[in-house]
């Protein structure tokens, strides 16, 4: 299958996005272009390290999810909420809550075909892309938004190594730095 347009969201100490138009990564003027946790999810919240305030990762990046658990590990949570419990749960609904915020003002802005979650987040599978699912089902602005499929990388860890690998090389074809 091919997707010319989709966002990739990846989940670990911080967050971010990379966005795909017409199979082209969009960086942005500066290069910062997807820096999707630094958007503003609560603009009354505390200020984050990039100075904005409110930012998603302040709410939804797994080591602060851990630290409202005391969960010394994401393996640990996550065979935690599978089993049913009821704080972990709880997290993870509140994790998903903040992040289909910014999804949903993702699709809004940018109208991609797909949405693939990655880097440690994938590991939940289906506790993560169905709460995404059910959540941005109920918040986008029309009909077709809602059918955005949600879906996990095959590539959980090894994303942000790929990706910076295959700028390089893109960077490097291009002409923009020299073997």
């Amino acid at each position: 299958m091919e997707i010319p347009h989709f966002l990739y969201v990846g989940v670990t100490n911080g967050i971010g996005a990379g966005i795909m138009v017409n199979h082209q990564l969009y960086e942005g003027h500066k290069g910062f272009g997807g820096e999707l946790g630094h958007t503003t999810i609560d603009f009354h919240g505390p200020r984050c390290p990039c100075g904005n305030i409110g930012c998603l990762e302040l709410y939804a990046s797994i080591p602060v999810v851990l630290a409202k658990v005391s969960s010394p590990s994401w393996g640990d949570f996550l065979r935690a909420a599978q089993s049913g419990d009821p704080q972990c749960l709880r997290r993870l609904d509140e994790m998903c809550d903040y992040l289909a915020v910014a999804l949903v003002n993702a699709i809004n802005t940018f109208d991609p075909e797909a949405i693939f979650i990655g880097h440690e987040i994938a590991l939940a599978g289906n506790l993560v892309t169905e709460r995404l699912r059910a959540r941005i089902r109920n918040r986008t602005i029309s009909a077709s938004y809602k059918q955005v499929p949600i879906l996990l990388s095959t590539f959980i860890d090894k994303a942000p190594l790929l990706g910076s690998a295959t700028l390089v090389f893109d960077r490097l074809f291009k002409g923009d730095i020299q073997a």
